[in-house]
């Protein structure tokens, strides 16, 4: 750093010096001017300026030409350039982290808040939001903001600024948002997809369900808790008989998203179809989970085949070759035991090279039932994807050691409503894994 500032220092002064022995010039021998009009006496004797008068009988009436350097002018400048530039880009690298927002009265913050969603418009919120954390907006002016940040009914989704959400969601906190305004705005906020496998096998179960996100919600540690029912479904006008199972708790946040599904035997005739699904969800209380603020129904409607049942909608690709990288791509996580005799196992999947559906058995390699092969679940991946998942069953508390299993599935696959093709290669075994005992 000393090297680098002292470099600069003997830069800024050559260029100094050459600019200035530029301006000054090199005086020219044999050469003579009227020091008052600058005329060129070169080749005459006059004793006084032929041009302005001026009597030339002392030595300072006249001057020597000058030579100015454009060379040393022009590395002057260049030299100078280095320096004024470094210094230029530090003042404005040093004055862009300076926030001016803080520095901003309520009024301007307001303006540009108000303004169309933009960097400038968010920034703004940003910094309303900080204070209104901080407690120094006063409440008339917090009342202001509040307005202003609940969405209306006729704001278009995609220009509403998501940094509302976050001032909506401290406004709710401090009982400044009313149970009304509360439902109305996670209901803006939400967004419902539906899924189901677009060719279903006759009577044989199928998922069918909905992914919940919260674009428009505050981000975490602020939370929306709902309750959310798949309370109809229907194939060509006839309804199917739904299970009486408890609506679904969800608590969502911006970045989130939660699925439900439900496997179902549909035994309409095949052929192809229009299905139905409806979706009710409840906004809840964030302080009474049992308190239901209002509710909303979400509706969807798609084509269906159903085929027979001894029909295939997975097809499948036995490539022995791509057991090394499968078995590269799984990873068993953790093991645990939340009862003396359950085992809850939880497997990472990495970049598989293929689609993967897989049945999971645990085969104990000690204890009672040693050598036995226990099913514990079923896993899916889609090619390329990365994530977790967990399985669970029952397993034997004398087990110290085991096998686990990994066994291609169709049925697995018809339970993953993406899986169209899958890999149904020999078994990925993991053998002698430490089982861990139960501990209260």
């Amino acid at each position: 750093m000393l090297l680098a500032i002292l470099g600069l220092v003997g830069f800024t002064i050559a260029g100094i010096i050459l600019i200035a022995h530029a301006a000054r010039g090199r005086p020219l021998t044999d050469t003579r001017l009227c020091r008052t009009c600058r005329f060129d006496l070169a080749g005459i004797n006059p004793s006084s300026c032929p041009e302005c008068g001026k009597p030339l009988d002392t030595p300072t009436a006249t001057t020597p030409r000058l030579h100015k350097s454009r060379v040393a002018l022009i590395w002057g400048i260049l030299l100078l350039f280095i320096p004024t530039g470094i210094g230029i880009t530090a003042a404005a690298i040093s004055l862009s982290k300076i926030q001016f927002n803080q520095y901003k009265p309520f009024w301007m913050l307001e303006t540009e808040a108000r303004g169309p969603t933009s960097p400038t418009s968010t920034r703004a919120i940003s910094e309303l939001l900080r204070r209104y954390k901080a407690g120094s907006l006063s409440m008339e002016q917090a009342a202001t903001l509040l307005q202003d940040a609940l969405p209306a009914s006729s704001v278009p989704k995609v220009s509403w600024n998501l940094a509302w959400g976050d001032f909506i969601g401290e406004a709710r906190s401090k009982g400044a948002v009313t149970d009304a305004q509360w439902l109305e705005y996670v209901l803006f906020g939400i967004e419902l997809k539906f899924f189901h496998r677009p060719k279903i096998r006759q009577g044989v179960t199928a998922p069918f369900g909905f992914l919940v996100t919260g674009p428009r919600l505050p981000n975490r540690p602020t939370s929306v808790q709902l309750h959310a029912t798949l309370s109809g479904l229907t194939v060509n006008t006839t309804p199917s008989k739904l299970l009486d199972l408890p609506a679904s708790r969800i608590s969502i946040a911006r970045r989130g998203a939660t699925s439900c599904s439900r496997a179902m035997a549909l035994d309409s005739s095949p052929g192809k179809h229009t299905l139905q699904m409806t979706v009710l969800v409840a906004v809840v209380d964030q302080k009474d989970e049992k308190k239901e603020l209002g509710s909303r129904t979400f509706s969807y409607q798609a084509p269906l085949e159903i085929v027979p049942p001894n029909d295939s909608i997975v097809s499948t690709v036995a490539d022995p070759s791509l057991v090394d990288s499968i078995r590269r791509s799984l990873k068993i996580q953790t093991l645990n035991r939340y009862s003396p005799d359950n085992l809850s196992p939880s497997f990472d999947c990495k970049d598989p090279p293929i689609n993967l559906a897989f049945e999971v058995f645990g085969r104990p390699r000690d204890g009672t039932q040693a050598g036995k092969e226990i099913s514990l679940g079923e896993v899916s991946f889609l090619k390329g994807s990365e994530g977790a998942y967990g399985v669970g069953g029952q397993f034997p508390a004398d087990a110290t050691r085991a096998d686990f299993i990994f066994r291609p599935s169709v049925k697995a696959a018809e339970a993953n409503y993406r899986l169209t093709e899958i890999w149904t290669g020999p078994d990925i075994v993991f053998e002698n894994e430490m089982v861990p005992s139960f501990k209260p």
